[in-house]
């Protein structure tokens, strides 16, 4: 009996230990509702952003892990606020390496959204004209969404398309390949890989007017130097043609000598000039003539092409500042400060943007007094446009827009189903706030997409709606009470959905 009871103890503890030490090795479910692997080519490099969005009911602070594929350079992991790009804190973390992967340990204290951003190489490649992409990540939790998604210019054609990927079209300049997987398990490996074209008409990574500018300087030099190489022949050719060779004058005779006794008659003989050819008059249309005129034309046009940027033209100044991939953009009223002419001193507001990372166009048009601005929402957001303006001390900027004040849903006369409507065509979403009622399903219907704003996403409910295709209803079931957040799919707008 002793003995029976003894072997029971032992299996006991050794079943109690082994169960302890495989315990890390089971990963355990994360407090994730939705996880974000987002592919950017930004100045030609491959930008890897990796963000996760926890529930609203998750208690801060809050510490959690994002996963990356090992061999990314870190550019920057931090919370995501809502507002500008830079008042997000960055965090201190700690990375550990488990199999392909490098998983960054932090602690949320602010914000519930979190990002990473870094360098990776050997995503992207190309073959000829086809641009091939291959995304390989690995949840190394179980996660209840993950997409995975690349950015591709506006216009862009899938060769080779990735099961169960889609294209998804943004606002005039990008689209957005991706997939998405419900119910992950840890070690699941999502890959997207595919291949593309790019529309002719996109410009390639890097190029920018100032690109042209250069190569119209350098012609300009050449055509220069050629042309002043032809003057300076066609000056010694005249030089040469004014000078003729001296006439070579005929030898005396030599007397006969004295005693000589006459021969027969002979001819007499007629020394004879050399005949001086008469000196050519320059002709007005020589081929160095021709070629110089139109070397003149060629710089001429050249020097205007290279003037014309930034410069006044059909009543706007416009100017390219070489972002590959504007996703946002903004119209600001400029009001000139005493004594300031826009026509005279508008291309100094306008290259006030030189040295800015992420800035597309700048376009200001003189009549209206207006000021349009392409810029990517990883580097700039409205307010900093704003400031770069109005830090130029010429204008003042009417105020900004004010946030509507939240909108309550209006509920049907059954009494079955409530409605409410969201606007998107300033690029946010207004109002910003939605009250819904508790208990009854709900419809929230959101306007054309705008900027970035190219889909809406209720993390927490696991809902995600495209916004391009037009006027959108989201259908909401019924909500307990309690607030819940959607965002564009990049987070940078935001809003809530608060249920009483």
């Amino acid at each position: 009996m002793f003995k029976h009871v003894r072997f029971a103890l032992v299996a006991s503890l050794v079943a109690l230990f082994v169960a302890g030490y495989a315990a890390p090795a089971v990963a355990a479910p994360s407090a994730w509702s939705f996880v974000d692997v987002g592919l950017h080519l930004e100045n030609g490099q491959p930008l890897l952003l990796v963000s996760g969005d926890l529930p609203e009911d998750v208690p801060l602070p809050y510490e959690a892990e994002l996963a990356v594929p090992s061999g990314t350079q870190l550019q920057w992991i931090g919370e995501i606020l809502g507002g500008p790009p830079a008042e997000d804190p960055q965090l201190p973390y700690v990375k550990t390496t488990v199999g392909d992967m490098d998983i960054y340990k932090f602690t949320l204290t602010k914000s519930r959204t979190a990002q990473f951003e870094g360098i990776s190489t050997g995503m992207t490649g190309t073959a000829g004209e086809i641009q091939n992409t291959t995304i390989r990540w690995t949840a190394w939790q179980d996660l209840p969404s993950v997409r995975v998604s690349q950015r591709l210019p506006r216009g862009a054609q899938v060769a080779q398309a990735s099961d169960g990927a889609s294209m998804q079209p943004g606002d005039e300049t990008y689209s957005r390949y991706s997939k998405t997987v419900t119910n992950a398990k840890a070690g699941d490996v999502v890959d997207l890989t595919f291949s593309y074209t790019l529309p002719t008409s996109a410009p390639s990574a890097g190029s920018s007017q100032s690109s042209t500018n250069v190569i119209v300087t350098v012609f300009m030099g050449a055509a220069a130097l050629l042309l002043l190489g032809i003057v300076v022949v066609s000056m010694r050719q005249k030089a040469e043609t004014r000078s003729p060779e001296p006439v070579a004058q005929a030898a005396p005779q030599e007397r006969p000598p004295a005693r000589q006794q006459p021969r027969a008659k002979q001819k007499s003989r007629t020394v004879e000039e050399p005949a001086v050819e008469p000196t050519p008059r320059p002709g007005f249309l020589r081929p160095q003539s021709l070629i110089a005129g139109a070397l003149i034309m060629v710089v001429v046009v050249a020097v205007s092409a290279l003037s014309s940027s930034g410069s006044v033209k059909n009543g706007r100044i416009t100017k390219f500042f070489g972002s590959t991939s504007p996703c946002s953009s903004t119209s600001l009223v400029l009001m000139p400060n005493p004594g300031v002419d826009l026509a005279e001193q508008g291309k100094d507001i306008v290259d006030a943007f030189s040295g800015y990372d992420g800035i597309g166009d700048v376009t200001l048009t003189i009549d209206t007094s207006t000021l349009d601005v392409t810029f990517c929402e990883s580097s700039h957001t409205e307010e900093s446009v704003r400031q770069i303006v109005e830090g130029t001390g010429l204008v003042s900027l009417a105020a900004a827009p004010i946030a509507s004040a939240p909108a309550t849903a209006t509920i049907d006369p059954t009494g079955t189903r409530q409605t409410a409507t969201v606007d998107t065509s300033s690029e946010s979403f207004d109002p910003g706030t939605v009250i819904l009622k508790a208990g009854l399903p709900s419809e929230i219907v959101f306007g054309q997409a705008a900027g970035c704003i190219t889909e809406v996403v209720f993390t927490t409910l696991g809902i995600t709606q495209p916004l391009s295709a037009g006027q959108t209803t989201v259908t909401l079931p019924a909500l307990e009470p309690g607030t819940y957040a959607f965002a564009c799919a990049m987070g940078h707008q935001t809003g809530s959905v608060i249920v009483q």
